[in-house]
């Protein structure tokens, strides 16, 4: 990643953390059709977001509205290959 990303992120994360008290292990919420796409092109959410984020500590969770959304599109979320 370029090093002005980095510090563009670097920025972004401290101004969080000293504006609104933020603090480790993120919690970053997936939806739905994120993972899908994520799943459809070979993406590791995961190592991303650690890469995106320094490599601090996250969790990755879902709500069961985004859990129930993808089973009511369920044809539309076949990968086709």
């Amino acid at each position: 990643m370029k090093l002005s990303r980095h510090k563009y992120i670097r920025r972004i994360l401290n101004y969080y953390r000293t504006h609104f008290n933020i603090e480790l292990p993120f919690i970053i919420l997936i939806d739905g059709t994120f993972a899908f796409e994520s799943l459809q092109w070979k993406i590791q959410i995961d190592e991303q977001l650690k890469g995106y984020l320094e490599n601090q500590q996250i969790i990755c969770s879902t709500t069961l509205c985004a859990i129930k959304e993808t089973e009511l599109l369920g044809n539309y979320f076949i990968i086709k290959k």
